[in-house]
C-alpha cells in the first residue's frame, strides 16, 4: 500500500509512516528536505507543517543553513580536509594527531547534535562534562574548547553555519611551562656536548648528535616541537642575510598553518650538520629521523637523561619539556629587544600571548639601561 499525502501548501506535504506524521518540503531545483512532526494526530502535524515551512522560508531569506549537519561529521570533514593540506605540505601533521584524540573523548558528550543547535551554554555545560569525565587541567579543557571553535570556523567557511557561538573558555590558572635561563642553557648546551662524546658506539652518537642538533635548534628557532618533528629536508632553504650571513629559511607547518621561520645564524650549523646526516635521502622525508628512516616522535628521554646528568632542574619547581626551549627563545629574543611583533609572527602565536606568558619574564636590555638609572 502507497503512502498517502496531503498537500499542505504548494511546497509542503504531509505523511504518516506507522502512527508518525512527517513533512515533506520542496526547497526547488529538485531538492527536497523530511521533518519529523512528533506527532500521531493529522490536525496537529497540518498546523506544525506550516511552521516548520515558515522556519526553512526563514533560514533561506536569511543565509541560514536549512540541512542541518551533525557536530561530530563535520569534525571528521574537517580532519580530512587537513589531512590533505598535510599530504601537501600545509599543514601540521601532529595537529591533525591531536585532534583524532580529543574528537574522541567528546563523541559521547556531542553524539548527534546538529552545528546549527550549538549554543554557548551547550558549551559550557561540555566543560562541566569533560571535567567530570576524567581528571585534566585548565589548560587541558582550554585547549580542547580551542580545538572546537577552530572546527566551528570552518564550518562557518564552508557556508555550513551562520555564526560560531559567543563562548570562549579562559584556564582559571595560567600554567607556564618553566623556560630555561642563560645559566641552565649553558649547562645544558655543554651537557649535551658530553653526552655525544661518550656514547659507546656509532648508532648511539649518530642518535644523540640528532638530539643536540633538534635541543639546539628550537632553542634558536622558537619551533614548537611537533613543528620540528614534522619538518622535511626540502623546507630548509639556505639563503644570506643582509649582515652576510648563510641561514636557512624553514618553511613550517604549524598548529597556526604554514609560515616560514628565521632561526637565529647560529643555528646555521645545527641544520646544515643534520643536513649532511640525511644527504642523499629524499627531499620530502623528515629532517629528524630514527635509525630506520622513520620520523622520530619524541626527543624527551634523551633530554631528560642529560638534565639529570648535569643537575639540571627548574628554580621554582615544575619539570622542563622540550617546549621549555621554545620559551627560552621567546624570552631571550625579547630581552634582545627584538620587536615582539616579529617574535609573535616568527613563533607562530599572538601577540597578546607572548604578553600573557613571557612580558614579566623578558625586560629588554634597552629597558633594563633605563631601569638601572
Amino acid at each position: 500500500m502507497g503512502v498517502e499525502y496531503t498537500e499542505v501548501n504548494e511546497h509542503t506535504v504531509v505523511f504518516q509512516r506507522g502512527t508518525q506524521w512527517y513533512a515533506r518540503i520542496h526547497l526547488g531545483g529538485g531538492k527536497y528536505i523530511w521533518r519529523s512532526l512528533k506527532t500521531t494526530q493529522q490536525q496537529v502535524a497540518l498546523m506544525r507543517a506550516v511552521d516548520v515551512h515558515r522556519e526553512t522560508e526563514f533560514k533561506i531569506k536569511h543565509g541560514v543553513p536549512v540541512v542541518g549537519r551533525r557536530f561530530m561529521d563535520c569534525w571528521r570533514k574537517w580532519i580530512e580536509h587537513h589531512e590533505k593540506l598535510a599530504d601537501d605540505g600545509r599543514y601540521s601533521t601532529n595537529m591533525i594527531r591531536n585532534h583524532k584524540r580529543v574528537m574522541m573523548t567528546w563523541t559521547s558528550f556531542w553524539g548527534d547534535t546538529q552545528i546549527t543547535k550549538i549554543t554557548a551554554n551547550m558549551m559550557e555545560r561540555g566543560v562541566e562534562w569533560r571535567r567530570a569525565l576524567r581528571k585534566t587541567t585548565d589548560t587541558n579543557i582550554q585547549m580542547e574548547m580551542m580545538m572546537q571553535k577552530q572546527v566551528l570556523r570552518w564550518c562557518v567557511r564552508q557556508g555550513w553555519l551562520n555564526q560560531v557561538p559567543l563562548y570562549t573558555y579562559i584556564a582559571k590558572k595560567r600554567i607556564v611551562r618553566p623556560a630555561f635561563d642563560i645559566l641552565e642553557y649553558r649547562k645544558l648546551y655543554r651537557g649535551l656536548r658530553r653526552y655525544v662524546k661518550c656514547a659507546k658506539s656509532e648508532r648511539y652518537r649518530w642518535l644523540r648528535s640528532q638530539l643536540q642538533d633538534f635541543v639546539l635548534l628550537l632553542a634558536n628557532s622558537g619551533l614548537r616541537p611537533g613543528e620540528a618533528y614534522d619538518l622535511r629536508i626540502r623546507d630548509c632553504e639556505q639563503f644570506r642575510d643582509g649582515k652576510g650571513r648563510l641561514n636557512y629559511r624553514l618553511m613550517v607547518r604549524g598548529k597556526t598553518g604554514a609560515r616560514d621561520v628565521i632561526p637565529r645564524a647560529v643555528a646555521y650549523t645545527y641544520i646544515q650538520r643534520q643536513l649532511k646526516r640525511r644527504e642523499g635521502a629524499d627531499p620530502n622525508e623528515p629532517l629528524f629521523v630514527n635509525r630506520s628512516g622513520e620520523r622520530l616522535t619524541t626527543m624527551l628521554n634523551g633530554l631528560n637523561r642529560v638534565m639529570r646528568a648535569e643537575g639540571i632542574t627548574p628554580k621554582d619547581g615544575g619539570k622542563f619539556s622540550i617546549y621549555s626551549l621554545r620559551h627560552f627563545y621567546i624570552t631571550m629574543s625579547l630581552r634582545r629587544g627584538i620587536p615582539i611583533y616579529l617574535v609573535a609572527r616568527n613563533c607562530g602565536t599572538s601577540v597578546k600571548m607572548i604578553e600573557n606568558y613571557y612580558g614579566k619574564n623578558a625586560t629588554p636590555l634597552s629597558a633594563a639601561d633605563t631601569l638601572g638609572g
